[in-house]
């Protein structure tokens, strides 16, 4: 580990910490009419426009840490939201990965907050499910309806909890509730039925109806070419 990512670790930590403890009211963000006394964000980042205004909410490392802060500011109904925990440490993770040589140390960090605040973090740990791949499917995750296209497998781990990615989403596996099975592959729509093309009603019952009736049709008589009749 060199001194640089050692460096850039401790003040990681050390804005973490300042932004997770500091009371809403006591913020910058707040005073600037950035954020209410909630948390709630009042100005898009994208909207900020005085010198004042960008240092006081400068980058996304800050939305994620308000949301923790949040969720933690709700304890102890966070152990009911082990899920949005997990997906918000595991955001701060990657967020925070290119500049910080171990990216776990987020969990240690919320972990010591947590703490503080009289909240073990066990009591979210206990409920962990264990790693399995999750079946294709369309499954809602926290109101928002995801495809899970083949068998999936966590990608990590955190606070005891195997963690899936999907469309972007981090969860963990008791968030998952599956809405309905994935369509197969081999639908008219594609064309992959035989004998029926992209958008055409597949062969079936009034489809044969209709070969019979074309085979059962007299072929037209044809007049011969010295002009007289059959």
């Amino acid at each position: 580990m060199s001194i640089g990512s050692t460096i850039l670790d401790t003040l990681i930590a050390y804005k973490f910490i300042k932004i997770i403890s500091t009371s809403w009211k006591n913020t910058d963000a707040y005073k600037l009419g950035i954020i209410d006394d909630k948390g709630k964000i009042l100005k898009k980042r994208s909207s900020l426009k005085t010198k004042e205004e960008k240092s006081a909410y400068p980058s996304i490392f800050y939305t994620l840490c308000w949301n923790l802060k949040k969720l933690m500011d709700r304890i102890p109904i966070v152990n009911t939201k082990a899920g949005t925990l997990v997906a918000s440490v595991m955001l701060l993770r990657e967020v925070c990965s290119k500049d910080i040589s171990n990216p776990s140390m987020i969990d240690e960090l919320v972990r010591d907050e947590l703490l503080k605040r009289g909240f073990s973090i066990d009591m979210i740990s206990e409920s962990a499910a264990k790693p399995q791949a999750i079946l294709p499917g369309v499954y809602q995750i926290r109101g928002r309806q995801i495809s899970v296209l083949s068998d999936t497998l966590p990608i990590d781990e955190c606070f005891g909890h195997p963690v899936y990615k999907v469309d972007g989403i981090f969860f963990i596996l008791s968030e998952a509730k599956k809405v309905k099975e994935e369509a197969p592959v081999n639908n008219v729509g594609g064309g992959a039925i035989a004998g029926a093309s992209p958008g055409q009603e597949p062969p079936g019952p009034r489809f044969a109806k209709g070969i019979r009736r074309l085979r059962k049709k007299k072929p037209p008589q044809i007049p011969p070419m010295d002009g007289t009749s059959r």
